[in-house]
């Protein structure tokens, strides 16, 4: 039962064992023969001899038990062994064997270098390949079937058996039939111990492109079994090693039909669309002709399997590790979900691990601790929940840990610092809390750290700004605070990234920094770092990224925006963020100057003045330029229309006069404009048909004249805004506006716009907000409106618009806020949807609306109206007075004393004098009922819910205001 362990490897096999007990048991019988022919009284043996050959039976005994335990140990199977005592006694069994075995094979060296036997060749085996510590834990260059060559199993087997010592000695022996080449004296390895940490992360790259050539140590000679004098071995134990024989002939060229049924099975858990990527894998055939597999040559086992980017869904099925061979898995790029199968901890030769870019759920498995050999674990971008487990320390070859953006929580495990060739730490976008571990700068070859966007807190040990091997660290989005070392361009020599964005860093710019000058990021964004740009920026020739933005940096003085020259020696600058700060002075011409590949520049939001430099159009790479809310003055540029790549051109806030250049309309990439908030006068240029891809435009509050060019909404990509408010823009609202079929929000209120409201704006099928207040328009409310079923705000106010509302308004079950007062609006007000509810519906300014109720012009009605009124408003009074007089007394002095002002007779008489006048009802109705509303909220217990007494004077000066407005012509003569 020696190879017993290859058993459950090859289940079709497994009725060979019952030989082989029968064989052992034949073996005792034997051993009770010579006992029973010793023991015999024909015998003529003196009592000596008679105990010395009992004393032989009884070894032989105890040795054929022993063997038989000896041979369950190497049957492999560790699932027996349950305890540390057994576990040691396996071991103790293996070790001893092996001794004899070196043993037996010094005595066969010594015995067949002798002149007398004919010389024979015996078998090589590797030094490194007799550790059997390495056997057990099924290293991969240990495995028995790793040493085979592809020869005649029978010829094998024997030799490795007789090369160990398993054999019985042999009387003789002949002259090798058989010479194999010599080994190499260096095997190649599938992976070196230098990975490629570049191209693992990477989630296309497979780094196996060269692992067919991998070779394994052979057999340097081969004894031909059939001349070897083994045949003269007493049957029995012949017949022993013959049994051992057959499953190894069978087993050899199964050895692939585990990997094919465990690919099998993969590819059974996993939902395939079309193009099925994975139609090549068929039982017909080889798995390792199958896309995404590969195989090793001598062997032909699967040893990788890269499925990255193949668009596969579904769970990964636990027949994974059954890939006993397997060192890389990449499944990178994919839609697989569920949990990582705890059966990953099997793939003992592992090296590479990625399933980065999942869905994967669930924590990670705590026996991944088994992949000994693995060397990148990277599952970034799943949903992995739970905590760091402990057990990742036992991984010591691990170089790259990447399980950045998932929901892991907890705090960073110290002992990772234990991990001691690790290169990569990636643990960024978590909810990792607490402090970081000043453990890890132990970490000797670290050069990769990433903890950005978790909910750790407090200081960076300063160990960590000592650790000489780090290149990127990056801390953003936390609650750390301190100052940084004004030293850490010394004791990180080489950094190249540094990201401390998003915390509470003070203090002031490290200045040493610039002299790092491999230096490509550095970003210290949205802290409360103080003080002026140290010099030395032009040090830094590879700088790609500089962002300081909304921070309280000021200027040097007498130098402005001086720094800014300092960066034209980054030729490589890509991105350049200094807003949000306390910069002053004017933009300098040398801004031209800057890297032609820069992309982004963010300078809005300091204290610059001055006209924009046309040096500016030479930053023809240009994706983004943000100047806004500054101080900024003169015209805008024409040469800005040169800047064919920009795509997000913003000047909001500033000075800016004269007006659009019609250049603008060359921006053909762009995608976002404001100009508003400026002194922009003219017409809006109908170049602006060229945006073709154009989101949002807004020009609001300038001085805008002349109508709009139906050619911008005419503009079937605009999604986000269109804001043409507050400008004097005049005529019809054009008839395309129903283009704008993706548009969120159109505000065109506060201009001179006249006409009817085109009921093309049916059409805006994504409109959520449309303002049109304090137009001229005219006409119907168009029922079309009723049909834009997102519509969520609606403010057309202060217009001309006549007649009824529209019924179908109140079937807009997303509005929240509707606004239709100071119109001529007349008849019957709806009473479902939004209509329930009035306090989220302005109507003043309507005399002729009235509710259902209020319509009947019968006396008796309007004196029920007049009473019911009447004593409303009067509950309210007294409520209201009460509440007041209850503020008052709790000793609220800041109690505004105008407040009287409101609660005269006058606000009675005039509800009474309305109804008297025949005024519609339904105003008179709404201001009581709002009246009464800011009564309520006056008396709420909840402080949260109270209305501060100066938002009520408002509100009531604003409804007596509204009833004097609305009174005859007669009663206000009589006044």
């Amino acid at each position: 039962m020696l190879f017993r362990f290859l058993l459950h490897r090859a289940p079709s096999i497994r009725v060979n064992e019952m030989f082989l007990l029968k064989a052992l048991g034949k073996l005792r019988d034997e051993a009770d023969q010579i006992c029973q022919a010793a023991a015999s009284p024909a015998s003529s043996s003196t009592d000596s001899q008679l105990e010395e050959f009992q004393q032989e039976i009884v070894k032989c005994k105890s040795r054929i038990v022993d063997m038989e335990k000896q041979l369950r140990i190497f049957e492999g199977d560790t699932s027996e062994i349950t305890t540390l005592d057994q576990a040691d006694y396996h071991v103790h069994i293996l070790e001893e064997t092996l001794k004899q075995v070196r043993l037996q094979k010094q005595v066969l060296q010594e015995k067949y270098n002798s002149p007398c036997p004919a010389p024979t060749t015996q078998v090589h085996i590797p030094p490194e390949t007799a550790d059997v510590s390495g056997f057990l834990t099924g290293s991969s260059s240990n495995s028995i079937l790793d040493w085979m060559p592809q020869r005649d199993p029978q010829i094998q087997i024997l030799n490795f058996l007789d090369s160990n010592g398993l054999l019985p000695p042999r009387d003789q022996t002949q002259s090798i039939a058989e010479i194999l080449p010599p080994p190499s004296p260096q095997p190649t390895l599938l992976h070196g111990e230098e990975i490629n940490i570049e191209e693992q992360l990477s989630p296309r790259s497979s780094g196996l492109e060269s692992d067919n050539n991998v070779q394994r140590p052979e057999f340097g000679q081969v004894i031909d079994v059939n001349m070897s004098p083994w045949t003269q071995l007493y049957p029995t134990a012949f017949l022993l090693f013959s049994i051992y024989l057959w499953p190894f002939v069978e087993s050899v060229p199964r050895s692939i039909v585990t990997d094919k049924e465990a690919l099998i099975s993969f590819k059974s858990q996993m939902s395939l669309e079309s193009p099925n990527l994975l139609s090549d894998w068929e039982q017909n055939s080889s798995p390792c002709n199958w896309t995404g597999v590969l195989c090793n040559r001598p062997r032909n086992r699967v040893i990788a399997l890269n499925l990255s980017g193949f668009g596969l869904a579904g769970s990964i099925s636990p027949h994974i590790g059954n890939l006993s061979f397997l060192h890389s898995l990449q499944l990178q790029n994919n839609e697989f979900r569920g949990a990582l199968p705890n059966q990953i901890s099997d793939l003992f030769r592992l090296r590479v691990l990625n399933m980065s870019f999942n869905s994967l759920e669930g924590p990670l498995p705590a026996n991944m601790s088994t992949l000994k050999e693995l060397r990148v674990l990277d599952l970034m971008t799943n949903k992995i929940t739970g905590t760091i487990p402990e057990e990742l320390i036992h991984l010591a070859k691990l170089q790259v840990l990447n399980l950045g953006r998932n929901l892991l929580s907890g705090a960073v495990p110290p002992s990772i610092a234990n991990l001691s060739s690790l290169t990569t730490l990636n643990l960024g976008t978590n909810a990792l809390g607490g402090e970081i571990p000043g453990e890890l700068s132990r970490l000797p070859n670290l050069e990769y750290l990433d903890l950005t966007i978790n909910n750790l807190t407090g200081t960076v040990p300063s160990s960590i700004y000592n650790m000489s091997s780090l290149g990127y660290l990056a801390l953003a989005a936390n609650k750390l605070w301190g100052k940084l070392p004004t030293d850490i361009g010394d004791t990180l020599p080489n950094l190249w990234g540094l990201n401390l964005c998003i915390n509470k860093f003070s203090g002031t710019i490290p200045g040493s920094l610039y002299n790092l000058t491999n230096m490509r990021i550095i970003r210290m964004a949205d802290n409360h770092l103080e003080g002026t740009v140290p010099p030395g920026l032009g040090n830094l020739p590879f700088l790609e990224m500089y962002n300081i933005g909304k921070n309280k940096l000021i200027s040097v003085e007498n130098e402005g925006l001086g720094f800014v020259t300092s960066l034209t020696n980054s030729s490589r600058l890509k991105f350049l963020a200094f807003d949000g700060n306390h910069f002053e002075g004017a933009i300098p011409e040398s801004i031209g100057n800057l890297s032609k590949v820069l992309s982004i520049l963010y300078m809005g939001g300091n204290r610059i003045y001055g006209n924009i430099p046309s040096s500016v159009s030479q930053l023809s790479g240009l994706a983004l330029l943000n100047m806004s809310y500054n101080s900024i003055s003169g015209e805008i540029p024409p040469e800005i229309g040169e800047l064919q790549q920009l795509q997000m051109f913003d000047l909001a806030g500033n000075q800016i006069s004269g007006s659009i250049p019609s250049s603008l309309g060359n921006l053909r990439e762009l995608n976002q404009l404001d100009l508003s908030r400026n002194q922009l006068v003219g017409e809006i240029p109908t170049t602006f048909k060229n945006f073709q891809g154009l989101l949002s435009l807004d020009l609001s509050n300038n001085m805008l004249n002349g109508s709009i060019p139906g050619e911008i909404l005419n503009l079937p990509t605009m999604s986000t805004l269109l804001n043409l408010s507050r400008n004097f823009l005049s005529g019809p609202l054009p008839q395309e506006i129903g283009r704008l079929e993706r548009i969120v929000a159109i505000d065109l209120s506060n201009n001179r716009l006249s006409g009817h409201i085109p009921s093309t704006v049916k059409s805006c099928n994504s409109l959520e907000k449309l303002f049109m207040a304090n137009n001229r328009l005219s006409g119907t409310i168009p029922s079309a409106l009723g049909e834009v079923k997102g519509l969520e705000a609606l403010d057309l106010s202060g217009n001309q618009l006549s007649g009824s509302i529209p019924t179908n308004l109140q079937e807009l079950h997303a509005l929240e806020s509707l606004n239709l007062s100071f119109n001529d609006l007349e008849g019957t007000i709806p009473t479902g949807g939004i209509f329930s509810n009035l306090s989220n519906v302005h109507l003043e300014g309507n005399p002729k609306l009235c509710l259902s109720l209020g319509c009947d012009d019968t006396k008796g009605h309007r004196k029920i109206v007049i009473i019911v009124s009447i004593t409303v408003l009067l509950t309210f009074v007294v409520c209201f007075s009460i509440a007041l007089l209850i503020y008052m007394k709790k000793g609220k002095s800041a109690f505004p004393s105008n407040v009287l002002q409101v609660l005269d007779p006058e606000l009675l008489a005039l509800v009474e004098n309305s109804l008297e006048d025949n005024q519609s009802p339904g105003i008179q109705l709404n201001c009581l009922t709002k009246i009464f509303g800011v009564g309520l909220s006056c008396t709420s217990t909840s402080p949260d819910e109270r209305i501060g007494m100066r938002d009520a004077l408002r509100q009531l000066k604003t409804l007596k205001d509204t009833l004097i407005n609305n009174r005859s012509p007669i009663k206000k003569m009589k006044q």
